[in-house]
């Protein structure tokens, strides 16, 4: 076997591995209008591998994309940004976008964020914005 297509298999190993142990965080960027009003803010995942370091986007998004894995990374992070904004202490208004890939479209992918999405927010009050 080739040692590219090792690595791959490697780093797809290591991304199921993240997505159960904890590897993976999401930073926050907050999101502006011209006059520097913050309106809210979009939800950036990370992944912390504990060899590699810090895995950039470009790399394990398309990966998860490519191995099935990306219905799984997006409830991931949709939860988990669910679960940190109703913490937040902010205008009413202030909204988390969460980007989406667009293999997480396919119907049978879309029920349970959806379901996730549904539940988030004090009194039902959207906090996530699906991207």
């Amino acid at each position: 076997m080739d040692r590219s297509l090792r690595e791959r298999y490697a780093l797809q190993h290591d991304l199921r591995s993240a997505i159960a142990h904890g590897e993976l965080s999401l930073d926050y960027q907050p999101q502006a209008s011209i006059d520097g009003a913050v309106f809210g803010f979009e939800a950036l995942l990370r992944w912390h591998h504990p060899r590699r370091g810090l895995v950039p986007p470009t790399t394990f998004i398309p990966l998860a994309e490519q191995c099935g894995l990306i219905g799984e990374l997006g409830e991931w992070a949709l939860r988990n940004a669910c679960i940190e904004a109703t913490s937040w202490r902010c205008s009413e208004s202030a909204r988390c976008a969460i980007g989406r890939a667009t293999r997480q479209d396919a119907p049978r992918s879309t029920r349970r964020p959806r379901a996730i999405h549904r539940k988030c927010g004090p009194g039902g009050r959207p906090l996530i914005r699906l991207a």
